[in-house]
């Protein structure tokens, strides 16, 4: 009864959405149509923005809180088009994802048993021009109401975000935003929510050991139901914004039909706790530095450096001109270190990503040391062609040339990509998937420092994590 289908090219996407003036006419048609005369809505459901996200919750919300709440995706979850299209026409383009009564009888039923149904759900085809806001704000409210004998007749709440950005799942920003703004049990006195600030509860009133979220976004391989046309997920980011809010998944397939979960599943990304704990394990303890047991803390002794930065100690010279050229990924953890072990220490930081061009990262650099300032170069620099004219500068003012080479693997850049974007609470984007996939083109052509490029040493730096607080420790362990 599962009804998956793969991704589909570019070109059929196009002709599916809007490709054709055709369609786009239709739908704003069916757009103005339904904003004249729309009749649905039954529980008043007000829709709000919030940065990128849309939150829509029914009139007098406060009534309809509940400390058991069962979270979903939509598409290809709860519905799908049933014109057949990767993306919906319009409003109306839907059914259920399942056959017959299947979900509607089991969302009736989580309702009488006291759960609160809510969508949360990725709609960045709004941001890429696929769909239509107001189609899937429609479209919630038509699924809410009993306007037709399929839909549901309870008050449904929804959260979706529009862009790829810090809101998106796995992100668990759109779960903490309804929990706090739109299911506030924690700030209310009844007596029954009382009784629900237990430790399962984590303070928010929400009852962690029966909540549920529901995606099809769950990591499973090709095939994992023994069938040979099924094909793998798009991704895991269902189970991951599951794992990251503490709620129990459920595949659509377990949780509507009764399947057996599969084991041929995988994060496709990198345990954040079990990359800690290996630290952990070759380097001691991560630290904290804010947390209470940490007050008393020295700085770093060489032994403990060494155990992350091989190479010569210590990390920042004086007494004679130094250039240190960083080679790593993007989102490696360059700045960082730069910031922690050389900034600090009076080095001139050359910075693309802040002045912008080479020319003026250089004219900065000859600059510094004209002056007689260190420098570090501070930029991914993934081949001689891009280190050379640093090297340059070095020979000139007779400086001391190192290389510091970040050992960062792919998978922890990606991870910690994703991390600082939500540790900046957007403010510094992602890394584009183009971005990082330049610097490893370039950096397999190109290779690592050599000494044949006037390097007078060459050090290899580990990812060795350092928090300011428990909560950033906290959001590195969530999974991207």
């Amino acid at each position: 009864m599962s009804k998956k289908g793969g991704k589909r090219n570019a070109k059929a996407m196009k002709d599916d959405v809007g490709g054709s003036e055709e369609v786009s006419k239709k739908r704003a048609r069916v757009d103005s149509s339904i904003k004249a005369d729309d009749k649905s809505n039954k529980f008043g459901i007000e829709i709000t923005t919030h940065e990128t996200i849309v939150v829509m919750t029914p009139k007098n919300n406060e009534e309809h809180k509940r400390s058991k709440i069962a979270a979903f995706d939509m598409d290809s979850t709860l519905v799908e088009p049933k014109s057949g299209k990767k993306f919906p026409l319009n409003r109306q383009d839907w059914k259920w994802f399942f056959d017959g009564d299947v979900i509607p009888k089991k969302l009736k039923e989580l309702y009488a048993d006291g759960f609160r149904i809510v969508i949360i759900s990725n709609q960045n085809g709004i941001s890429k021009g696929h769909q239509e806001e107001s189609d899937i704000t429609g479209k919630i409210i038509d699924l809410s109401d009993e306007v037709k004998e399929v839909c549901l007749g309870i008050p449904l709440a929804a959260v979706f975000s529009k862009d790829e950005d810090h809101w998106r799942k796995p992100s668990k920003k759109m779960w903490q935003y309804f929990v706090k703004h739109c299911n506030n049990m924690a700030s209310s006195d009844s007596k029954e929510n009382e009784d629900k600030k237990t430790e399962e509860s984590k303070g928010d009133g929400i009852d962690y050991t029966c909540s549920v979220y529901v995606g099809d976004a769950a990591g499973r391989f090709d095939k994992w139901d023994g069938k040979a046309t099924t094909k793998k997920d798009f991704s895991c980011s269902d189970r991951k914004f599951a794992k990251n809010c503490g709620l129990i998944f459920h595949t659509p397939e377990t949780f509507f039909l009764n399947q057996k979960e599969t084991d041929r599943w995988e994060w496709g990304c990198l345990d954040p706790m079990d990359f800690l704990l290996s630290v952990e394990k070759l380097h001691g303890p991560v630290v904290v530095i804010n947390d209470e047991s940490k007050k008393e803390e020295k700085s770093e002794t060489n032994e403990q450096i060494a155990k992350w930065f091989h190479g010569s100690l210590p990390i920042a010279r004086s007494g004679s001109l130094d250039v240190v050229i960083m080679h790593g990924p993007p989102a490696a953890g360059k700045s960082t270190f730069v910031k922690r072990y050389l900034i600090s220490q009076g080095y001139e930081w050359i910075n693309r990503d802040t002045l912008n061009t080479q020319a003026k990262c250089l004219k900065a650099a000859e600059a510094a040391l004209k002056a007689g300032k260190n420098v570090v170069i501070d930029n991914t620099n993934p081949d001689p062609t891009s280190r050379k004219p640093y090297a340059a500068l070095a020979k000139k003012y007779k400086a001391k040339l190192r290389g510091f080479m970040l050992t960062t693997n792919r998978e922890l850049a990606d991870h910690l990509n994703l991390y600082r974007e939500k540790l900046t609470e957007g403010a510094v984007a992602r890394i584009g998937r183009m971005g990082v996939n330049s610097y490893y083109k370039k950096a397999r052509e190109g290779g690592a420092p050599t000494t044949a490029e006037g390097f007078d040493e060459i050090a290899t730096v580990d990812f060795f994590p350092k928090f300011e607080n428990e909560s950033q420790k906290q959001l590195f362990l969530e999974f991207n």
